[in-house]
């Protein structure tokens, strides 16, 4: 895409505030998202947005390829 101009963003978000522990299947993986949230917190969608945003706004010559955004205190 590099030769139109065109930036990609690969976004890799942390623990999120979301509804997304609804959707799980499977009970130990909705309790190890439930352990971490209340251990390290998590990260507000509007925090996620932002951040993007951030990205978005650079200039048309600068691309922020990978954004990697987590909680302060999240370790994995």
């Amino acid at each position: 895409m590099a030769p139109y101009d065109v930036r990609v963003i690969v976004v890799s978000p942390g623990l999120t505030e979301s509804e997304i522990d609804k959707t799980m299947l499977n009970e130990a993986a909705r309790e190890f998202w439930s352990k971490g949230k209340k251990a390290v917190g998590a990260i507000a969608a509007e925090d996620v947005a932002k951040t993007i945003l951030f990205a978005y706004q650079m200039p048309q010559n600068v691309i922020m390829q990978e954004l990697t955004i987590t909680p302060t205190r999240q370790e994995y």
